[in-house]
């Protein structure tokens, strides 16, 4: 009989209390048995669906999107949604840089100028002038690390929430461009340097 209240205790303790989703300077609270409900899923889109439901009522959901002005919706809360991301993405792409890279990052103007500037911090040299962001196999161009990728993309969406950043979205293929602009442009210092540096001496008479 003690131990039959001492598990009802506690499941009742999960049920009231309340954990962090994603970061907690986000202040995105959700009840710990609905944490523990999303980490059984099988998939991470499962565990997703999951959160929103639980995050937004049926109301906000029917006039929302998760896109940006999707057909005149207003999209759902950017704060919330990127707590979802940290919760189920950041931990799973274990991808790190200084904090004084991500911060130079947010204060660019635009995500196309943080995209370039993350791009030369996510990849050496050495990859980004045999790669760009989707390859080319036809020109022997391969492609980016998706993971990094998608994780970059995350990345900006939280940053510019008023910005279409969804995988086929209008800004990210703005972002996509500017990428692979700059990995042209190294690839061009790249062969001007190399070129000068076996090109012989001039020799004065």
């Amino acid at each position: 009989m003690v131990a039959l209240c001492e598990k009802t205790r506690i499941l009742l303790f999960t049920c009231i209390s309340k954990g962090y989703l994603g970061d907690p300077k986000r202040n995105v609270r959700i009840l710990d048995i609905h944490l523990m409900t999303a980490q059984k899923k099988t998939k991470p889109n499962l565990a997703a669906r999951y959160f929103v439901r639980i995050l937004f009522s049926k109301e906000t959901l029917m006039s929302s999107s998760v896109g940006v002005n999707s057909k005149g919706r207003q999209p759902l809360d950017p704060n919330k949604m990127a707590a979802i991301r940290e919760y189920l993405g950041n931990p799973c792409r274990n991808i790190q840089l200084p904090k004084l890279v991500l911060t130079i990052a947010k204060q660019k103007s635009c995500p196309e100028l943080s995209a370039r500037y993350l791009i030369r911090n996510l990849f050496t040299e050495e990859i980004l002038i045999k790669s760009n962001v989707y390859g080319t196999l036809g020109r022997g161009t391969f492609a980016l690390d998706s993971n990094k990728i998608n994780a970059l993309r995350e990345f900006l969406q939280d940053i510019y929430p008023a910005c279409d950043l969804s995988e086929t979205g209008r800004d990210w293929k703005l972002c996509v461009t500017a990428i692979n602009s700059c990995i042209r442009s190294l690839r061009y210092h790249l062969r001007n340097s190399t070129s000068k540096s076996q090109s012989p001496p001039t020799t004065t008479s």
